[in-house]
């Protein structure tokens, strides 16, 4: 009859019992307190290893934040020496966000873009003059080409050599675009460096540095400045509509930014700043006071306590671990004390 029940086994159960077999063989040669000690043991040590394994170093998250309220003192277990690299790391780049923006700034914008201007107005017309001088003015030349070398290619070219303009509309035309590129211009697309104060320097005299409150309230955005200029083009009334889009079209190009921003400049001068800060040294003695309960957490106490949980997590994992094991090792022969003397108390009873 069992032979046939050990026959109905499943092929799993026979493989369970195989391997429990195996598994209690060594077991099976000892003696009941061998093995009672054996399950303490390992049981303690498991345990142990669960609760505070001396191999395994988590990353502690940090108890408080800067500005909290201590909920107890902290007192250093020991002679600590620190060097807080995260402290180094804040105070690196706070030194870096200190450093203002560093912008170039260029004097000679306004006469550069005159300059230009009248260049090409001035090649314009001098070929105009080359014609037969019985013809009636205009700024073309005898085979009816246009010499324009300025914006605007043959378009504008041909609106500007259409009549012959006199010198007061070409004067108040120079005039429109000297005022519109005079000033700190600067490009649409750099608004994003500013700062409440900025460092500007002139490219002729780069030793000479100036600070600068304020720039977007007391610089002029190129967009604006050459809207500028085409509001003071529009206030040319000899000028057809026509006219004033050339001139316009011709002379905005030449509005250009005067202050720009300098990214090499500004990298190089936060770099050095920040190259100057070492990493802190945290130096605590053995029951030094760090903070008292219900004291304010300032970011030097928050330092003191990261040097302190660094502390610990390096240097007494070992002394840790030990008390664990005897706690819990205390621990389970108590309960096993308890549980053998409960079990004795109704057979004392039963015997009374």
């Amino acid at each position: 009859m069992s032979k046939r029940i050990r026959d109905l086994s499943s092929p799993v159960t026979e493989w369970r019992k195989w391997l429990l077999g195996l598994l209690g063989k060594p077991f099976s040669r000892l003696s009941e307190d061998q093995k009672f000690w054996t399950g303490f043991i390992v049981l303690c040590l498991l345990t142990t290893l669960l609760i505070s394994n001396p191999w395994w170093r988590a990353v502690a998250e940090p108890t408080y934040q800067e500005g909290d309220v201590a909920r107890e003192s902290i007192i250093a277990p020991a002679d600590i020496s620190f060097a807080d690299p995260q402290e180094a790391q804040r105070l690196q780049q706070e030194a870096r966000t200190a450093v203002k923006p560093i912008f170039r700034y260029e004097s000679n914008k306004p006469e550069r873009a005159v300059q230009g201007f009248l260049s090409s107005w001035e090649v314009l017309q001098r070929h105009g003059g080359e014609g037969n001088t019985n013809r009636p003015p205009t700024n073309t030349d005898a085979k009816g080409e246009i010499h324009w070398t300025g914006a605007g290619g043959a378009d504008v070219g041909k609106t500007l050599a259409s009549r012959n303009f006199s010198r007061n509309e070409i004067d108040a035309v120079v005039s429109a675009l000297r005022e519109s590129a005079d000033g700190y211009i600067y490009d649409d697309s750099e608004k994003q460096y500013f700062s409440n104060e900025v460092f500007v320097f002139d490219r002729s005299k780069p030793n000479q540095r100036s600070t600068v409150t304020m720039p977007e309230s007391n610089w002029i955005a190129l967009s604006a400045a050459r809207d500028k200029l085409r509001t003071r083009l529009t206030a040319i009334k000899s000028l057809s509509l026509k006219e004033q889009d050339a001139f316009y079209t011709a002379a905005s190009i030449l509005v250009e930014p005067s202050v720009s921003y300098d990214s090499v400049a500004t990298e190089q001068a936060r770099a050095t700043a920040a190259e100057t800060i070492r990493p802190q040294n945290i130096a605590l003695k053995r029951g030094q006071k760090i903070v008292d309960e219900g004291g304010i957490i300032t970011p030097d106490v928050l330092a003191k306590i990261y040097a302190i949980q660094q502390y610990t997590a390096a240097s007494r994992q070992a002394s840790r671990t030990v008390g664990v094991l005897l706690f819990i090792a205390a621990l389970f022969w108590v309960a096993w004390k308890f549980v053998q003397h409960r079990g004795m108390l109704p057979r004392l009873a039963l015997s009374a």
